[in-house]
């Protein structure tokens, strides 16, 4: 079973010129956002992925969530002439605690004369996971204003055709952006890759914005898909076979790829649409205030383990398990119960994270599209 490094090891000497941009392409590129960059270079820099690897080489903290494949990534793309001299430019990283904000981006300009904006999807911090929760209730979240805003700032600094992607919510940037951006910079616009990320509220795809370019719009989604299912979803999606199991199939070095880009099949599987349709039905029954509670409650169980990151629940996690406890006990039990859930689904992913697992709607026209 092959995955994305296993792409790079086929193709990653096939320039662009000989095997033009396609799905798994676009997979490479978002995840590489999800590296530290902004610890090695300034908004204003400029760094050929080669250059890139060589300051990050050593730096292993750098990599971010999934740290050992990204720095496999890394690896393979500076060894590989079809990236090794894209230029990594317009690097940001905003965190505010006080907007509830996680906010992070890089462009990528490509030999085919093409720019990849790449938005990098929730981190490894509580507030990351926060404001996502916050899509349930509030559009547009911080991190949703800040992409529309970064994809206008680039556009105005370079005259490329631009593609845009991201994973989890780095997809959901992507797409809130494209659909938020002026008509001149739409037209501009090649393809939009939304990997595994949730969807949108019903404003924005009832705006002209998103009519207008949606059939750019390209998701995929693993077959247990349960975070792109997520909010709703108008655009087509593929689905893609992925070696993990369950919630671990979110993560993106699972996914199975061929020579020409991802492994697709007919539909996603049976317990993904019942969790998806659990949650829209839940979101459906309980109002916006109640969400609201929901979410903020969450925040203050967590929050008070005095934990900033997923992996800081799993450190000395019978603590931090019996404060949570105590948190919860007064809490209504439709609330509680929903809690626990989403507690047990956050431990297994920040053990997923730590351990750092790695290796029926088809999208219109082309299976993997450009």
């Amino acid at each position: 079973m092959s995955n994305i490094i296993d792409y790079l090891t086929w193709r990653g000497d096939i320039p662009l010129a000989s095997m033009p941009f396609n799905a798994a392409d676009n997979l490479v590129l978002s995840l590489l956002a999800y590296i530290l960059f902004e610890n090695v270079m300034s908004k204003d820099d400029k760094l050929t992925v080669r250059q890139a690897a060589i300051k990050l080489s050593g730096r292993s903290n750098d990599f971010g969530v999934m740290r050992s494949d990204n720095t496999r990534l890394l690896r393979e793309l500076s060894s590989g002439t079809r990236f090794w001299d894209a230029m990594i430019c317009h690097c940001v990283n905003e965190i505010d605690m006080n907007e509830e904000k996680q906010f992070a981006a890089i462009t990528i300009c490509l030999d085919d004369g093409t720019c990849f904006i790449a938005y990098r999807g929730t981190d490894n911090t509580l507030i990351g996971w926060k404001e996502d929760f916050n899509l349930s209730f509030i559009s547009p979240v911080p991190a949703q204003t800040a992409s529309a805003q970064y994809l206008r700032d680039v556009a105005e600094q370079t005259a490329s055709t631009i593609r845009i992607g991201g994973h989890s919510k780095g997809g959901n940037l992507a797409i809130y952006a494209a659909s938020q951006c002026d008509p001149a910079i739409q037209d501009r616009i090649i393809a939009v890759y939304s990997n595994d990320g949730p969807g949108l509220d019903d404003a924005t795809f009832m705006s002209e914005g998103y009519a207008r370019i949606k059939d750019r719009f390209f998701s995929y989604v693993p077959q247990s898909s349960i975070i792109g299912m997520l909010l709703q979803h108008q655009e087509n999606y593929a689905v893609v076979t992925s070696r993990a199991i369950g919630l671990f199939q979110h993560h993106p070095y699972t996914w199975q790829v061929n020579r020409a880009g991802f492994d697709i099949v007919d539909a996603i599987r049976p317990g993904s649409r019942y969790v998806d349709t659990t949650l829209k039905n839940w979101l459906s029954s309980v109002s916006v205030d109640k969400r609201m509670v929901f979410v903020d409650t969450l925040y203050a169980v967590l929050s008070a383990t005095n934990a900033t990151t997923l992996q800081g629940l799993t450190v000395q996690w019978w603590k931090n398990a019996y404060v949570m406890l105590m948190k919860i006990r007064d809490i209504d039990s439709q609330t509680r119960k929903l809690i626990i859930g989403v507690l047990v689904e956050l431990v297994k992913a920040a053990v997923g994270s730590r351990t750092n697992i790695s290796p029926p709607v088809l999208l219109p026209s082309e299976t993997n599209p450009q």
